[in-house]
């Protein structure tokens, strides 16, 4: 899965879509929010996430951060726990 972490006025906007999508494509859909970290993301047993990689069409890579912001985008989303063995 490919995603885009925006910043926007509201605050962080997380975009996760699959190919064959770009990333500039994805975010020319919200052209008020601005992309700050892009990348790809996969969703581990037990909850985990895990961010790599870059977008060259944004020219933006992976944040540190993203997979956290992410993890806690996803549980309050899905409720607490969002490991796919509960």
């Amino acid at each position: 899965m490919k995603y885009i972490v925006f910043r926007s006025r509201e605050g962080p906007r997380v975009e996760i879509f699959g190919a064959p999508t770009t990333h500039a494509d994805q975010a020319a859909a919200h052209p008020a929010w601005q992309p700050q970290a892009a990348g790809f993301v996969r969703f581990l047993d037990g909850g985990e996430v895990v961010c790599f990689g870059r977008s060259y069409s944004l020219n933006l890579a992976a944040d540190p951060g993203d997979a956290a912001l992410i993890e806690m985008l996803s549980r309050m989303n899905l409720g607490e726990s969002f490991d796919s063995r509960a």
